[in-house]
């Protein structure tokens, strides 16, 4: 609880000189602080510093969690088999976030495909930008490495599902993460032209976002992933 008085001394602190650049000083601008942390409600304070707590941890454990760099090394792998050429894959952020949350954010047009249990629920979702998603498709056809011009045009039928095949080797690491005995070849993945309507499950399903940036030739984009986080132990 707040107080209702100051002592002489803080006051004379607020009224008293201004020794800093900005007119005001420093030991004014710490009393101001000290006295806006006493005056907050104790309920109030105390679920701002948890929620910081909570977020640290969640943070600490992801810089440990061991399945960014191998769902990296696992794409560079795919991509350079199909696109016949080495292609780098590296992790730019890793971050909390629900599969609903995800899709959400997705910035259409684009590439954004989905691979859902026979249950129901999530197991992958992924967004490519349209410039390289169609750079890699020019390649996987035969065409040269170079870099693709943006598009506001959506992929065709073809082209969505030669896409597919850029994503499909995270669906069974996506399944081991959570210890899922499931066949890769019972979970297909869908393209979506729209965003598609996401279900309550997919809204609180936990999941991680994971950042890759893919590069080869002179062709470099960012591709998005979001996979579960049931074994993470704060997911829980």
């Amino acid at each position: 609880m707040g107080r209702d008085a100051l002592s002489l001394e803080e006051v004379a602190v607020l009224l008293g000189e201004s020794s800093s650049p900005t007119g005001r000083s420093n030991e004014a601008e710490d009393l101001r602080r000290r006295l806006a942390a006493v005056g907050k409600p104790p309920d109030e304070a105390s679920d701002a510093l948890a929620a910081t707590a909570a977020t640290k941890r969640a943070v600490d454990l992801l810089d440990d969690w061991p399945w960014p760099p191998r769902l990296a090394a696992r794409l560079a792998g795919a991509w350079s088999e199909l696109l016949r050429t080495e292609v780098a894959v590296s992790v730019l952020y890793v971050e909390a976030t629900t599969f609903g949350g995800f899709l959400l954010r997705a910035h259409l047009p684009s590439f954004l495909a989905t691979a859902t249990a026979p249950g129901g629920s999530p197991v992958l979702a992924a967004e490519i930008p349209l410039p390289l998603v169609g750079s890699a498709l020019r390649r996987m056809l035969g065409g040269p490495i170079e870099e693709s011009a943006a598009s506001e045009q959506g992929l065709t039928p073809l082209e969505q599902r030669l896409g597919t095949r850029l994503i499909a080797c995270l669906v069974a690491d996506s399944l081991a993460i959570t210890h899922d005995p499931a066949s890769t070849d019972a979970i297909p993945l869908t393209v979506h032209n729209q965003l598609p309507h996401v279900t309550p499950t997919w809204s609180r399903t936990p999941a991680v976002n994971i950042q890759f940036r893919v590069a080869y030739g002179p062709v470099a984009g960012l591709l998005d992933g979001c996979v579960p986080r049931a074994c993470v132990p704060w997911a829980t």
